[in-house]
């Protein structure tokens, strides 16, 4: 064929487009001696403008287009190929031609995503990532297919032109610095306290870069664990292995975790704190290394999944715990009635208050009458509102004495007719008291994990001894109180000072034996759900390879440097505060981290002072406050109404930590802070902190990687979560927003729920918009949001734990007994979901070692708007 005057070497041609034109066909097209000639040149034409104006050739952005629609734009190529070759009879070349390349490389893709479609795959929008990725290789053999057209057409080549593509100016914008650190600013972190903790915390990740041979860089990467118990722990374990493989999680600069993802972030730190050569976070090192099937240390991780659960003993010595704390709460708050009713009896007795009812009901009426002229004539003469306010109280507090003194008096006159049964049931409770609770607190304190044996003994004797007389003393003081009526008196024939004395005995034995020595972190289930929390998950590799439990200080953990900076999230409750930024949310953020503890309204000290203030400070202790779900204090989820029964039936896994700035002569909490949690009077003043679950103002773990403005964020959230309203995503933009001013983009349509219950999606990519500070300009970072999620594509184990398990993935926190099938589901889920963070469409053609920042953003160029 001539074209612009030049005789074409088809078959040298031909062999430029080897990715369509295989060896085979050329041998067959050369071996007839054709060329193309003029009919082939207008049907190429037509079907040129077919391909360019479609999708064949047109690249697919990852969350634009339907995926149906454009298998339908491939399909439809095969019409217009027909139709076109029916109008030119004479193209033989172009028919040979088109013919070959849609049989032999568009035909199997139709054939094989044409019946998937039937089957609703095109649904899970982590399914279509498999078409985009097959689609994708598709268009680049059909972009040289229309090359081959257009050389057909003119008989020259052409070059194509290329739009400016929008993934180049998301490349430009991910590329910018962000420089990280805490900055001053009206969160509650002062210049000082801000350069003490970024300089601490940038020398661990300085450390930890270096151990790795990592670009020490000024921007910094966080991974962020959610809290909702073992089903959190299991889902983000498979996330992580599935990261691992990639070695992207050395390039983590911070581990923020809270509640259940605490379980396996205190995992790593406490692992990776060790000195065996081959820990770390790289997947040839342990705990992630599995030469033959999974790690010893992930397999261990699976046979503890079941965390809390404790054999026939355990559970005597859990139910005897439990009983003894109720007890001693009950006991240690009973004392301050008992001094009232001591107090009360004593002025009785004395003959003091011994006025007649006239006598009374006259105070009572010059109280009232007083009340309603002196405020408001002293205010007129002297306008002194001080004064005017002590005057009310003084009233009022006369005024409820006399009620009080109204509702004794008709106790004792009451309760006298009973007397002798009163005194039998008494006896008889000594005597059930005196033969069982000896046995049952030795029993508890014999079973204390105590280092020493004399102490244990000695914990027991004391026990032994103190609390049957802890019952005679409550005992003695009711039957006393009840029978100083004058019938009473009349058949004991008690002297005054004989019962003064027996009420003063109770009181005093009580203070002593209950009020002075009561910890209330020691008798509540807090240490047993310290100590299971600490078996399964604080453990180290040994040099003989041997796993095993360990006892770390906060600030000994991760030392060395092998794994990211933790951040430890907790609530620190202060339903009381005046502070006014508490007074919708009853809480304030509390961190835990190996260099500085505190909140913004406490403010941070040193770790090593918060352990010298208390020595109970451990690894372990910051990982079960931080999942404490099941306190009478909880943050924004406080049940007013249960907190005092909560806290008198000893449903109480928050912790009391001791506030390292204020002095106190206890060193350990007591009654009133057992009475202050019974009645929700803490407040950020007191000489004790009330921490409880970080869930209970923050269940994502975000907030404080955005406190330190981290650039690429993945956030791993595997809260309770069935309707998918992502409370703890929108609870977060609210908190960020309030606090930092940092504005968090957010589109969550394709991880909701469809008609079938599924999503269309596993995760999303967001941007973070952080405004500018003193120290600091503005900037850009993003958040790779994972949730827990089914699309519908996942394998046939966990479709078929989802027909055995319709609640799954989303059972309740309340579950923690997980059956190893049960573990496994989510895990394979977590592994699945990470998997996907790394198909082709969504990462692009990365290698097995990624930068962190490239493939972030790779993910950016096809997830987000411009």
């Amino acid at each position: 064929m001539q074209n612009n005057g030049t005789l074409l070497d088809w078959q040298q041609e031909l062999s430029r487009f080897p990715s369509i034109i295989e060896n085979d066909f050329l041998v067959h097209w050369n071996s007839r001696h054709r060329n193309p000639e003029t009919d082939d040149a207008k049907a190429a034409a037509e079907l040129h403008v077919q391909l360019a104006s479609r999708v064949a050739t047109q690249s697919l952005p990852y969350r634009a287009g339907v995926e149906a629609a454009a298998l339908k734009s491939i399909y439809e190529l095969f019409g217009h190929a027909r139709t076109i070759a029916s109008k030119y009879p004479l193209a033989g070349d172009f028919d040979e031609l088109v013919w070959h390349v849609l049989n032999t490389h568009v035909r199997p893709f139709t054939a094989k995503w044409h019946r998937k479609n039937q089957d609703g795959a095109l649904d899970a929008l982590d399914e279509t990532d498999q078409f985009r990725s097959e689609l994708s290789h598709l268009q680049k053999k059909l972009v040289t297919f229309d090359s081959l057209l257009l050389l057909l057409r003119d008989g020259k080549h052409h070059q194509r032109f290329q739009a400016n593509d929008i993934s180049n100016t998301i490349v430009e914008e991910m590329g910018r610095k962000l420089d990280f650190g805490i900055p001053a600013t009206r969160a509650g972190v002062d210049a000082q306290t801000s350069k003490v903790m970024n300089d601490a915390e940038r020398s661990a990740i300085s450390e930890r870069r270096k151990n790795y041979k990592l670009e020490d860089s000024t921007q910094a990467a966080g991974l962020a664990i959610s809290g909702g118990g073992i089903r959190s722990a299991t889902f983000a374990l498979g996330v992580l292995v599935a990261l691992s493989k990639r070695n992207l999680l050395p390039q983590f600069d911070y581990m923020s975790t809270v509640s259940g993802g605490g379980f396996v972030g205190s995992f790593l730190t406490a692992f990776l704190s060790g000195t065996t050569l081959e820990v770390g976070l790289k997947k040839c090192q342990h705990p992630f290394k599995s030469s033959e099937g999974e790690s010893p240390e992930l397999r261990r991780i699976r046979h503890k999944s079941r965390y809390l659960h404790t054999s026939t003993w355990e559970r005597f010595f859990l139910g005897v715990s439990q009983v003894y704390g109720m007890a001693v709460n009950i006991f240690a708050i009973c004392l301050l009635p008992l001094l009232a009713a001591f107090l009360e009896y004593v002025i009785r007795s004395s003959g003091v208050a011994q006025a007649k009812s006239g006598q009374t009901n006259i105070v009572v009426i010059g109280i009232l009458v007083a009340g309603l002229i002196l405020p408001g004539l002293i205010h007129r003469i002297f306008n002194a509102e001080k004064i005017t306010d002590l005057i009310y109280r003084a009233l009022g507090i006369a005024f409820a004495a006399i009620v009080i003194w109204w509702l004794f008096g008709f106790a004792h006159e009451y309760v006298a007719q009973f007397t002798d049964q009163l005194f039998t049931w008494t006896f008889l409770g000594f005597l059930i008291t005196l033969c069982t609770v000896p046995l049952l607190c030795t029993l508890v304190f014999s079973m204390l994990p105590t280092r020493h044996k004399i102490w244990r003994k000695s914990f027991a004797l004391v026990a032994g001894l103190g609390a049957p007389l802890c019952f005679l003393s409550i005992e003695l003081v009711a039957f006393a109180w009840l029978a100083s009526s004058s019938e009473t008196l009349q058949v004991f024939r008690w002297q005054l000072p004989l019962r003064m004395l027996i009420l003063a005995a109770s009181c005093a034995s009580i203070f002593v034996l209950v009020w002075m020595p009561l910890n209330i972190n020691f008798t509540s289930p807090h240490r047993h759900y310290r100590r299971k929390l600490a078996e399964a998950f604080i453990i180290q590799r040994k040099k003989t390879g041997e796993l095993v439990p360990v006892e770390i200080q906060l600030s000994e953990a991760n030392a060395g440097g092998l794994g990211p900076y933790h951040l430890i999230n907790a609530a620190l409750n202060v339903p009381s505060s005046r502070n006014s930024a508490m007074q919708g949310r009853l809480s304030d953020f509390f961190l835990f981290s190996q260099a500085y503890c505190g909140s913004p309204i406490t403010g941070y000290y040193p770790t090593v002072a918060w352990e010298k203030v208390d020595s109970n400070l451990t690894l372990a202790t910051a990982m079960a406050i931080s999942g404490a779900a099941a306190s009478p204090m909880m943050g924004l989820e406080t049940k007013s109404h249960l907190a005092f029964w909560m806290a008198i039936l000893n449903v109480r896994l928050g912790y009391w930590l001791r506030n390292p700035k204020i002095h106190s002569w206890r060193e350990q909490p007591g009654a009133m802070q057992l009475g202050r949690e019974m009645i929700g009077k803490i407040d950020e003043h007191g000489a004790f902190l009330n921490l409880t679950d970080g869930g209970h103002i923050e269940n994502l773990g975000v907030y404080e990687l955005l406190r330190r403005r981290c650039k690429f964020i993945v956030a791993i959230d595997g809260e309770f979560d069935p309707k998918m309203t992502f409370h703890a995503l929108t609870n977060l933009q609210r908190l960020a927003s309030i606090d930092f001013g940092i504005s968090i983009e957010l589109d969550l349509d394709e991880l909701r729920l469809n008609s079938k219950k599924l999503s269309r999606s596993h995760f999303q990519f967001c941007r973070i918009k952080y405004p500018a500070t003193d120290s600091l300009g503005a900037g850009i970072g993003y958040i790779l949001y994972v949730k827990l999620s089914l699309t519908g594509n996942e394998g046939e184990f966990i479709r078929k734990y989802r027909m055995d398990e319709p609640e799954f993935p989303h059972h309740s926190t309340a579950n923690q007994f997980f059956s190893e099938a049960q573990f496994e589901a989510y895990r394979s889920l977590g592994e699945h979901i990470g998997e996907k963070l790394f198909i082709e469409a969504l990462s692009g053609i990365i290698d097995e070692n990624p930068e962190l920042s490239d493939w972030f953003k790779e993910i950016g160029k096809r997830m987000l708007d411009n």
